[in-house]
C-alpha cells in the first residue's frame, strides 16, 4: 500500500513561519482600534503593512 503521513495543522505561534506572538497580534489589533495606521503598527512590530492589515481584518490569526 501507499505511504501515509500524518499532517499536522499548526496555527498562530505554533506555526513555523509565525512572525508575531499572540500578545503582539492582540496589541496590533488594539493599536488599530485606537486609530494607528497599519504602517505605524507594522513599523513598531517589525513586519510588513500587509501582514498587519490581514491580522487587523481577522484574515489571519482568527483561530489563534
Amino acid at each position: 500500500m501507499g505511504r501515509r503521513t500524518l499532517i499536522e495543522k499548526r496555527f498562530g505561534e505554533g506555526h513555523p513561519r509565525a512572525k508575531l506572538c499572540a500578545r503582539d497580534v492582540e496589541m496590533a489589533r488594539c493599536l488599530h482600534d485606537e486609530g494607528l495606521t497599519y504602517r505605524a503598527i507594522a513599523t513598531r512590530l517589525g513586519v510588513s503593512k500587509w501582514c498587519i492589515a490581514r491580522i487587523c481584518r481577522f484574515e489571519r490569526r482568527a483561530m489563534g
